[in-house]
């Protein structure tokens, strides 16, 4: 995405070149129609270039061949190694090899180089936007003369799912975005010549559904700026093993056959592949503009980011700034008038330019208010919204405010009327709503509306009502998507119906440090369930936010797990529940781990804490703790 610069021959038969040849002819040479030296009249020359192609690369891993997450300390070890490498070049330290062959298998290491951009195609969740390790080392990039591009992620298309370091202030953050050329092409190879303007009739640019949207829980408008990351052309050298793409360097590997190592092109979309896109464009004003800065740079293509040409009506928080103009960058880079400085959070200045870094308040809701985003408000425990006028792609948004006596959020999606009579919409599927719901987490989604489970929301034809048990404490986000293979507009009305339940009295109330495992022991009785809750102050409702778990251990000394071999209480979710059916009656342990307790810099002997209270019934009746 980066720096390739390479020819590919396909015979003119294909698929792929003749679907290229009819949705981006200037990007595909028909060589029975122009000679060019090396293809033959049979076969169709397309060009795959990266947007610097001449851009040098130096990689580090951090991530296993084959796929899987890799340990936040191995991605900051990465990123202080990057510092580190331009700080010694910045010290006056000789870029040279003081290691490696510069073989495959051995390559060249330095211990300086003149890094000027870094692209990051990765993303996790964070407590503290803004403000964790990460983040913080987005700032270190730029101070040593670093342009950092950053996926957004790809939890979308519900608010406040971006991933660290996307979310840190130094970081240019990069939403997805799908151009009907990409789409058209990739339904063209999947699904036969002709089904890819029946499957994308839409003509705008969209903000791609996938691509995770802000702001962040600090008040930021993030993502910055989107590139397209649909449906990508990648080249790899890979093998096939058992239907799946492997890296050549994999054990298993075959080396002779049909699936054996070879040149081969993928379809592949995801924020992974806008974020290097816009890399290279960094790269580019790197090389043209010498004296500009990296923060310079960022600004500039933050700045020169075409905010009309995503055309599905997506918001700031959708698609940043605007789509990728490197152009417009380059133009406002020369003019000299681009800053060197971070935007910072003041009070309205009276134009149309959103400020960029939120204050960071103790509220995440009192953030977005700053922003301009109002959470929804209940009337009797009632919201109803008309959502009018969907475009093919564009998400309405609603941040629902969950306290610790929501028991449940019953959503109703009802009369549903679309712009175009039946013959005119998608020819395939017809048009339709696409409805999203992650509970209370900031910076990943945890999905509450999926049929069947794990689809990461569900496709509404007609009236549909969803229910989400337990929602965690802070702001529940519903997203309702013009689906994007729309041909016309579509409106629904929408409900929302909270359900409470009374204060009850807890079973334990305490306050918690950093690190503190404080145990309570219970007597459970003969009991069809037992359902243990942990609660604390500083919630996903809170930024910073704490992290609390909950390790319930049965009479016999058995911790609980789950199904997949983790205990229930020991996760990111904001209250920590445990549901247990028929628990063996005896005493239970419950221990309370501070396991994460942010630091707030309080004066000498002041340690922060957290108030938790901890909740246990059996069928309904509160039992009591002995501490």
């Amino acid at each position: 995405m980066i720096a390739a610069h390479a020819n590919f021959l396909f015979a003119s038969t294909s698929r792929l070149a003749q679907s290229v040849l009819v949705h981006a002819p200037g990007s595909a040479i028909n060589c029975a129609v122009v000679v060019v030296p090396g293809c033959p009249t049979t076969a169709t020359m397309i060009p795959m270039l990266g947007t610097a192609p001449a851009a040098k690369v130096y990689a580090m891993k951090v991530f296993p061949s084959k796929g899987g997450g890799a340990p936040e300390s191995r991605i900051i070890a990465a990123m202080d190694r990057a510092i580190t490498l331009r700080r010694n070049f910045n010290n006056g330290a000789p870029s040279v090899p003081v290691a490696g062959t510069g073989t495959e298998n051995d390559p060249f290491k330095f211990d300086s180089l003149n890094i000027k951009v870094v692209n990051m195609s990765l993303g996790g969740p964070t407590l503290f936007a803004g403000g964790d390790i990460e983040d913080e080392l987005t700032l270190a990039m730029i101070d040593v003369g670093i342009t950092l591009a950053a996926s957004a992620g790809n939890d979308g298309f519900a608010a406040m799912t971006g991933g660290s370091p996307g979310t840190g202030i130094g970081a240019l953050t990069i939403g997805a975005s799908s151009t009907p050329v990409h789409e058209r092409i990739l339904r063209d190879n999947q699904l036969g010549l002709g089904f890819g303007v029946l499957y994308r009739p839409s003509n705008q640019i969209q903000t791609a559904y996938f691509s995770s949207r802000g702001p962040t829980a600090d008040g930021r408008l993030d993502p910055d700026l989107s590139a397209n990351g649909f449906a990508s052309y990648v080249n790899v050298f890979a093998a096939v093993v058992n239907g799946q793409i492997v890296s050549c360097g994999a054990p298993d590997a075959p080396t002779t056959g049909p699936n054996a190592c070879a040149s081969r092109i993928l379809f592949v979309s995801g924020t992974s592949f806008s974020s290097p896109t816009v890399a290279g464009a960094a790269s580019l004003l790197r090389g043209a503009v010498p004296s500009a800065s990296a923060l310079q740079t960022r600004n500039a293509l933050i700045r020169g980011a075409n905010p009309t040409l995503i055309g599905d009506g997506s918001a700031r928080i959708d698609q940043g700034a605007g789509f990728l103009d490197v152009p417009a960058a380059l133009a406002l880079l020369n003019s000299g008038m681009i800053e060197d400085e971070l935007p910072t959070k003041k009070a309205d200045d009276g134009d149309d330019e959103p400020d960029d870094v939120g204050a960071g308040g103790k509220s995440v809701t009192a953030n977005l208010l700053k922003l301009g985003i109002q959470p929804v408000k209940f009337v009797k425990d009632t919201f109803t919204s008309d959502v009018k006028d969907l475009k093919p792609g564009q998400v309405a948004h609603f941040f629902v405010p969950s306290d610790i006596f929501t028991d449940r959020l019953v959503v109703k999606i009802t009369s549903i009327v679309r712009e175009l009579p039946p013959e005119n919409q998608n020819r395939l599927f017809g048009d339709d709503l696409f409805v999203m719901g992650v509970d209370a987490p900031t910076s990943f989604a945890v999905h509450r509306i999926e049929s069947p489970p794990g689809s990461e929301g569900v496709f509404v034809t007609a009236d549909t009502t969803f229910t989400i048990d337990n929602p965690q404490t802070g702001l529940v986000r519903l997203a309702l998507q013009g689906d994007w293979t729309n041909a016309g507009k579509i409106s629904a009305q929408l409900t929302i119906e909270r359900e409470r339940r009374p204060p009850s009295v807890s079973s334990a109330i305490g306050q918690i440090r950093q690190g503190d495992v404080i145990p309570f022991y219970v007597n459970v009785p003969v009991a069809a369930q037992a359902v243990f809750e942990l609660f604390w102050q500083q919630n996903w409702g809170r930024y910073p936010t704490n992290d609390l778990d909950m390790l319930v251990v049965d009479p016999n000394g058995k911790p609980v797990l789950d199904t997949a071999g983790f205990p229930p209480g020991a996760s990111l979710n904001s209250p920590e529940r445990a549901v247990i059916a028929n628990p063996v009656p005896g005493q239970w342990t419950v221990l309370v781990n501070g396991f994460t307790i942010q630091q707030h810099g309080r004066p000498s002997g002041r340690d922060d804490n957290d108030l938790f209270t901890l909740e246990i019934t059996a069928d309904g009746r509160r039992l009591k703790v002995n501490k």
